[in-house]
C-alpha cells in the first residue's frame, strides 16, 4: 500500500492536514501512526472483504471510549461515519481513525491489579453494548478452523484430530459464565499512557463468549509454540490466583481453542505461507499435549 495515496485519501476523508504517516503494525489490518501539526492519530485499515470485522471494531471501541476513558477515541470522517471507504491502487479498502495512544508497555506480573481492574471495566462497558456480536461458542471455533483447513486444503485426518480436541475443549469452557469478550486480551493490546491510565486497544475480535478467558489470555505464561509441561503448571497457579478454582479447568481448556483460532484467523488472511513448514505439527502437537496433562488434572483429588 502505497502511503503517499493514503494520506491523501485519509486527508480528504477527515479534513486534516497530515505532516507525516508511517506503518507501525500488521496483523489482520494494517496500522498507520499519522502526524498532524498539533496531534498524533492512528488509522487501522482492512481489505474490504474485512468490513463486517472493521465496521464491528470501530463501533465497539467508540462505545468503550464513550463509556470509560480505557479506549482511544474513534473520530468520524466528513461524512459523519466511523469507517471510511479508501481506494488505493485500484484496491478497495475499509478503515478508522483513532487517537495515537502514546505510552509504556504493561507487565502482566507488575500490572497484575491494574490489569484485573481493566477487564474487569472493560467487561462492564461491553455489557451495554447492543449491537449483534458474533457468538463464540463450540461451532465458531470449530467453522473457523475447518474454513481455513478448506482453503489451505489440509489433510482432512490432521484437520479431525484438531476438532476432537476443540470440541473437547469447548466441553470444559462452556461452564464458565458468558458475556461480552474482548477476544484478544494480551498485553500487546494494553498500553499504559503516559499519565498512568491503562488503556485498551484492538476490538477486531469481540464477541458474546466467556469473560474469564479474556484473563486467561492475558495470563497465559506458556510458549506459544514450544509446549513444555512447567508451562502448565505455572499457568495453573497463576489462574488459582485470579480466579475462583471452579473456573479455573476451564480457563486452561480456552488456550488450546485460542491457538487455533489464531492460526485460523492469520491463515485466512494471509495463508500458510505466513507460517513456517513445521508450525502446524507444532500446534497439533501442543493441543494435544495440553489436553493430556488438564485430563490428568481433572482426574487428580482436590
Amino acid at each position: 500500500m502505497r502511503e503517499e495515496i493514503l494520506l491523501r485519501e485519509l486527508e480528504n476523508a477527515y479534513g486534516i492536514d497530515i505532516t507525516s504517516i508511517e506503518h507501525i503494525r500488521e496483523m489482520i489490518g494494517l496500522v498507520f501512526r499519522l502526524h498532524t501539526a498539533t496531534r498524533t492519530l492512528c488509522f487501522k485499515v482492512y481489505p474490504a472483504s474485512w468490513n463486517t470485522v472493521c465496521v464491528k471494531s470501530a463501533h465497539v471501541q467508540d462505545h468503550v471510549a464513550r463509556t470509560s476513558d480505557i479506549a482511544p477515541v474513534v473520530h468520524v470522517s466528513i461524512a459523519g461515519e466511523l469507517v471510511t471507504d479508501l481506494l488505493i491502487d485500484d484496491e478497495s479498502y475499509v478503515g478508522f481513525l483513532m487517537d495515537y495512544i502514546d505510552g509504556s508497555p504493561v507487565d502482566r506480573t507488575a500490572d497484575r491489579t491494574i490489569i484485573l481492574t481493566l477487564a474487569e471495566t472493560l467487561h462492564h462497558a461491553l455489557a451495554s453494548y447492543t449491537l449483534p456480536l458474533v457468538e463464540r461458542n463450540e461451532m465458531y471455533y470449530v467453522n473457523l478452523f475447518e474454513e481455513f483447513a478448506n482453503q489451505e486444503r489440509l489433510d482432512p485426518k490432521y484437520v479431525d484430530q484438531v476438532n476432537t480436541v476443540l470440541r473437547d475443549m469447548y466441553h470444559r469452557v462452556r461452564h464458565l459464565p458468558r458475556g461480552v469478550v474482548h477476544g484478544d486480551f494480551h498485553t500487546g493490546n494494553l498500553i499504559r499512557r503516559n499519565d498512568g491510565q491503562l488503556m485498551i486497544i484492538d476490538f477486531d475480535s469481540v464477541g458474546i463468549g466467556h469473560p474469564h478467558n479474556d484473563l486467561a489470555t492475558c495470563f497465559d505464561t506458556s510458549h506459544f509454540n514450544h509446549f513444555q509441561p512447567a508451562d502448565f503448571q505455572r499457568t495453573k497457579a497463576l489462574f488459582q490466583t485470579i480466579a475462583k478454582q471452579d473456573f479455573v479447568s476451564g480457563m486452561l481448556a480456552y488456550l488450546p481453542l485460542r491457538h487455533m483460532e489464531i492460526i485460523a484467523a492469520i491463515g485466512l488472511r494471509h495463508g500458510t505461507d505466513s507460517f513456517h513448514d513445521q508450525l502446524m505439527d507444532q500446534q497439533l502437537s501442543w493441543i494435544t499435549a495440553w489436553r493430556t496433562l488438564l485430563n490428568q488434572l481433572s482426574t487428580q483429588p482436590q
